[in-house]
C-alpha cells in the first residue's frame, strides 16, 4: 500500500505540473517579447490570452485593403470621431445613438457598393476635402473592424489606426502615449493572412525598432515573419505588382474596385491635400458619451 500510495501522489503531481505548463507554457514564451503581430483577428483571439502582464500596451490595428486605409483617409479630413463597428450581413446595422453635439454621417459598403443610407463605400478615393469635416462618422466593416473589436479585449491598452501612410505618426503617438508593448491585429481574410497587412506590420515593427522602442530579439515569431515579409517588399512598385495578384486584389477586381490597390498603395485617385494629411493622421481610440470611437488628431500639429 505505501508503495502504491507513493506511485499515485507520484502521478498526480506529475499531472498538475504538465496542466501548470501548458497553461502557463505559452505565456513563458513570450514574456520577454514586446512586439506582437496576429495576421488576422482569429489568430489573436487565440493569442490574447497568452500575451504578456505588465505595461502599457499601443495596440494596432491594420486593413490595408481597405479599411483602416479608408479610415485614415476620413480622419485626415477631420471629422469629430469615428465609430466602427461590424458590418451586419445585409448591411442595415444598428446606428448608435448620436451624440450630443451632432448626428451621424453613415459609410461602408456591402458586396462593392455603398450599404443602405451610406455617403460612401469603402475606399479611401471615395474621401475628398470638407466631406466629413466636423462630422461624426459610423462605418460599417468586416474584416478591418474585427480587428478592432479584438483589440478592444487587450487591458490597460491605447489602441490606433494603422495603414501604410501613417506608420510614422502612429508609431510616435504610440511611444509618445508611454506604451512599451505592442500588439499589431492584422484584418486579415475571413481568418487568414494577408500580404498586404503582414508587409504593413513588418514596417510598423522595423519603425518601432529604428526608433529603439523594440528590439529584434524582443519579437514574437509572427512579428519576425513580418518583417522578413516587409524586408522582401522596401520598394513600393515590387509590392504593388505582387498585390494585383494577391486574394484581396482579385475580390476587388470582381466588384469594379481594383484601382483602391494602387491608391492604398501610390495614393492614386485619392484627394492630393488628403493623402498628404494621412501621412500625419493619428486615430485613437476614446469613450465618448458611452460610445467607442476613433478621435483624429495629426502630428503636424505635435510637431
Amino acid at each position: 500500500m505505501g508503495i502504491e500510495r507513493i506511485i499515485k501522489d507520484a502521478e498526480r503531481k506529475l499531472k498538475q505540473e504538465k496542466a501548470a505548463l501548458k497553461s502557463t507554457g505559452p505565456k513563458l514564451a513570450l514574456e520577454k517579447c514586446k512586439g506582437f503581430f496576429a495576421s488576422s483577428s482569429l489568430v489573436f483571439d487565440a493569442k490574447i490570452e497568452h500575451l504578456p502582464d505588465g505595461g502599457k500596451i499601443a495596440v494596432l490595428a491594420v486593413d490595408v485593403l481597405r479599411a483602416t486605409a479608408t479610415w485614415t483617409a476620413i480622419g485626415a479630413d477631420r471629422p469629430c470621431g469615428i465609430h466602427i463597428r461590424v458590418k451586419d450581413q445585409d448591411g442595415v446595422g444598428f446606428m448608435a445613438p448620436p451624440p450630443s453635439d451632432g448626428g451621424w454621417v453613415k459609410a461602408g459598403e456591402l458586396n462593392g457598393e455603398p450599404i443602405p443610407g451610406a455617403v460612401m463605400g469603402n475606399s479611401p478615393t471615395e474621401v475628398w476635402q470638407g466631406r466629413f469635416f466636423a462630422s461624426w462618422v459610423s462605418f460599417e466593416s468586416t474584416n478591418g473592424a474585427r480587428a478592432v473589436e479584438q483589440a478592444k479585449k487587450v487591458p490597460r491598452s491605447e489602441i490606433f489606426i494603422a495603414c501604410l501612410q501613417n506608420i510614422d505618426a502612429v508609431v510616435h503617438a504610440a511611444i509618445e502615449a508611454d506604451c512599451n508593448r505592442f500588439v499589431l491585429v492584422a484584418g486579415g481574410f475571413y481568418g487568414s493572412a494577408t500580404l498586404e497587412d503582414t508587409v504593413c506590420a513588418g514596417r510598423i515593427l522595423q519603425c518601432l525598432i529604428d526608433v529603439g522602442a523594440i528590439s529584434m530579439d524582443e519579437l514574437d515569431d509572427e512579428a519576425k515573419i513580418a518583417i522578413t515579409t516587409a524586408e522582401a517588399f522596401i520598394d513600393d512598385a515590387k509590392l504593388l505588382a505582387t498585390l494585383k495578384d494577391c486574394q484581396v486584389a482579385r475580390l476587388l477586381r470582381e466588384v469594379g474596385r481594383e484601382e483602391d490597390v494602387d491608391a492604398v498603395i501610390t495614393g492614386a485617385g485619392i484627394d492630393p491635400e488628403i493623402w498628404r494629411r494621412m501621412k500625419s493622421t493619428v486615430l485613437r481610440y476614446q469613450e465618448y458619451g458611452g460610445l467607442g470611437v476613433f478621435i483624429p488628431s495629426s502630428q503636424e500639429e505635435v510637431e
